[in-house]
């Protein structure tokens, strides 16, 4: 379904199916992306490749994000306050029960 705004312009997001998306799977990390934009083809080798350096480097940080997440949670699970998770990420406490909160229900 192609769902045209009042400025006629198209919702990718409402008319991209799976298949789309699972077409670009090489073109971007992570799970079901954005299709690559064109732009992208008229960059010479050297864009190319410092390119490919942000998406594995972004592959990295969402990686991490999600072991720091997963870490959290086990470490709530076993009682840990959340002034010892700020201090071991950072922040304080209050800092860390607001961003990994929701992680942990």
């Amino acid at each position: 379904m192609v769902d045209m705004s009042k400025h006629g312009r198209r919702d990718v997001t409402r008319d991209a199916t799976a298949s789309q998306a699972a077409a670009h799977r090489d073109d971007w990390p992570g799970t079901l992306s954005p299709p690559r934009p064109r732009s992208v083809t008229r960059l010479d080798e050297k864009g190319q490749q410092l390119l490919k350096e942000l998406q594995v480097a972004a592959a990295q940080i969402q990686d991490a994000e999600r072991r720091v997440r997963e870490g959290v949670g086990r470490l709530r699970g076993n009682g840990v306050s959340w002034s010892a998770i700020g201090w071991c990420v950072g922040t304080s406490g209050e800092a860390a029960r607001q961003r990994f909160g929701r992680v942990t229900k």
